[in-house]
């Protein structure tokens, strides 16, 4: 998908995840087809996912989503993915990377979804991130997250 991605096997999940985390190591791994563009997803067990960033540019986010996801989980109307865990580095693979708990579901189309309810829950869940306290978190100026005069061009 992108010039510089990382290839990431399987086999490489499973001995990352079996030497840095033992307790999982014969839980069973199996990739995901790729839903995003910065990480590559594996299912470790049934309760488990493992996220590795597969782009440069994407490297940090294990690293601040371990930071921040765990102390947004309890302030949010609806389950998020917060690690559990974070990997380094090893097996040739460059990154942090992390294992979140798996959240069944399925995308929302006309057929699983009451349209006013998923407007409700999407309303709450808006309201409560906003009532969030700020704990000290960093302020990003551009890109995500950043104000939208920074995306005019």
């Amino acid at each position: 998908m992108h010039e510089n991605e990382i290839e990431i096997s399987d086999e490489q999940v499973r001995r990352l995840v079996g030497d840095q985390f033992p307790e999982w190591a014969g839980l069973p791994v199996r990739r995901l087809p790729p839903v995003g563009t910065d990480n590559q997803l594996f299912r470790l067990g049934d309760e488990l996912l493992v996220r590795m960033p597969r782009i440069d540019w994407a490297a940090d986010s294990a690293e601040w989503e371990h930071t921040w996801l765990p102390r947004l989980a309890p302030h949010l109307s609806l389950p998020i993915p917060a690690p559990v865990a974070l990997g380094v580095p090893g097996e040739g693979y460059p990154f942090h990377w992390t294992v979140v708990p798996w959240l069944d579901g399925e995308g929302p189309n006309a057929r699983n979804i009451d349209p006013e309810e998923w407007a409700r829950s999407l309303g709450a869940f808006v309201s409560a991130t906003r009532q969030i306290p700020g704990m000290d978190a960093p302020a990003k100026t551009e890109g995500r997250g950043g104000p939208l005069t920074a995306l005019d061009e």
